[in-house]
């Protein structure tokens, strides 16, 4: 897997919590440096509830046959975690230049980076 590549992971489940969880398309957002020797990789889950596009820190995504999507999707940058690579499927597809730049500049003013 290299940065930018979207695949289905496996969520923890937490019953009656607000966190993604289930199998969903992820995006990977680690640096392909850091994948190297890394016990874990960093993510942004998406969803395709739509509504979820409300809250700050989301990217609404277009599928596309590069990035592999059947739907139109939110990428949930303010849900960024740490997965188990064993937790993430092969590469459904890359995400477009335009979407991953949205997201870092997303991440970069969460983290205050």
């Amino acid at each position: 897997m290299a940065r930018g590549d979207l695949a289905y992971v496996n969520l923890p489940f937490i019953p009656g919590s607000r966190v993604q969880g289930g199998r969903r398309p992820g995006a990977l957002v680690t640096t392909d440096a850091a994948l190297k020797g890394n016990p874990m990789v960093m993510i942004v889950p998406l969803t395709t509830k739509l509504n979820a596009g409300r809250y700050p820190l989301t990217v609404l995504i277009e599928p596309s046959l590069q990035n592999g999507l059947s739907a139109r999707s939110v990428a949930l940058v303010f849900q960024l975690r740490a997965v188990d690579p064993t937790d993430v499927g092969p590469a459904i597809g890359h995400l477009e230049a335009h979407y991953l730049a949205q997201i870092d500049e997303m991440m970069r003013g969460m983290l205050g980076i």
